[in-house]
């Protein structure tokens, strides 16, 4: 039964094709013929509108300066903005692996070079742990690509560890060799807060590794902002003209983890929780109706599909209404976040 509707359908497009082609004098449709002709055109701008909401849209994100090293979070920012790169902060450990798989996917393609760069003080415990519970997330990751050639190299503070401040490994398709050597990853004390992060990417930078003529990702996972001046042999421009002085950019990837260690108590930071219960209508014609599922009081951004900003309010029912109506027609992302920067997110369609 249901092919033979399909059939009719098809049918009924075709007549009116040949009709609006051919015959100056359209035929009226029956009221069936318009009912169906109705239907197919709905179905076919759902798939148009299942097609918009699957596009991925790059938002800001939120960042909680009171788990993170602000210093950390500039500095990384740097390397990730000079190379062409991104950005990335974690605040719970839990999240490290599935972030470092994320940027993977998202980046890499077949024949890429990956080298992993890891502080291993010991205020990076908790995330090291999460990373060695979870690297067959990771691997998983890598596996989608061909010929993927990947490289490790971890560093602490050069003054106050000795010759275990820096190591390295280049595993290139060796991934069980990859699992071996961060399952077994010593960690240092590291001394004060800062460590040696510029010379620990340079000296990795020295080791031969990169060959990719397609793509070059450096991931950086690190808590604590690099020592600078005398301490460190090698500056942040330095880091940066290295990693640009060939065809390929190295593109830097760094991932700041908060150097908190646990859960930090019952108080959940920058996570990806459920506070919208829904959005409606969608596709809207402008006008849009917020749901929450609990009280409170909330930030509401709105984002166009570029990513940028362009509007922002204060939610302090369950019940939010506003308008687009000033806005272009397209997909649109509906940020609504606490003030411990925990967020949630929706996509809509703006037709007018």
């Amino acid at each position: 039964m249901k092919k033979m509707k399909k059939t009719n359908i098809f049918l009924i497009l075709i007549a009116l094709i040949v009709f609006s082609c051919s015959s100056p004098d359209k035929p009226e449709l029956t009221e069936f013929e318009k009912l169906e002709l109705k239907k197919a055109e709905n179905d076919s701008l759902m798939i148009v509108f299942d097609s918009i909401m699957q596009l991925k849209v790059e938002i800001p994100q939120l960042i909680d300066n009171t788990v993170l090293s602000s210093e950390c979070l500039e500095q990384f920012n740097a390397l990730a903005r000079e190379t062409e790169g991104g950005l990335k902060v974690v605040a719970n450990s839990k999240f490290v692996a599935k972030e470092i798989a994320e940027i993977i996917e998202n980046h890499a393609i077949d024949n890429t070079d990956i080298m992993l760069i890891i502080d291993k003080t010991s205020s990076m415990e908790d995330d090291l742990a999460n990373i060695k519970k979870s690297l067959n997330q990771i691997l998983k990751s890598i596996k989608k690509f061909k010929n993927i050639r990947l490289a490790v190299s971890t560093y602490g503070d050069k003054h106050e560890d000795g010759k275990l401040w820096y190591d390295f490994q280049n595993f290139e398709s060796d991934f069980d060799g990859t699992m071996n050597f961060i399952e077994n990853i010593r960690m240092t004390h590291g001394g004060d807060f800062p460590e040696s992060v510029y010379d620990g990417i340079y000296e990795a930078f020295q080791e031969g590794f990169w060959q990719s003529n397609s793509k070059r990702i450096v991931i950086l996972l690190g808590d604590a902002p690099s020592l600078e001046s005398k301490l460190s042999k090698y500056t942040e421009k330095d880091i940066i003209e290295l990693a640009k002085s060939g065809k390929i950019n190295m593109n830097f990837y760094p991932i700041v983890l908060s150097p908190y260690n646990g859960e930090m108590g019952e108080t959940k930071k920058m996570q990806n929780l459920t506070f919208i219960e829904s959005v409606y209508p969608n596709p809207s014609s402008g006008l849009l109706t917020i749901k929450l599922n609990q009280f409170g009081t909330f930030n509401l951004e709105i984002f166009n599909q570029t990513g940028e900003l362009i509007k922002s309010d204060i939610i302090s029912s369950e019940t939010f209404k506003m308008d687009l109506y000033d806005q272009q027609n397209g997909l649109y992302v509906i940020r609504v976040s606490d003030n411990d920067k925990n967020f949630d997110t929706r996509k809509i369609i703006l037709n007018k």
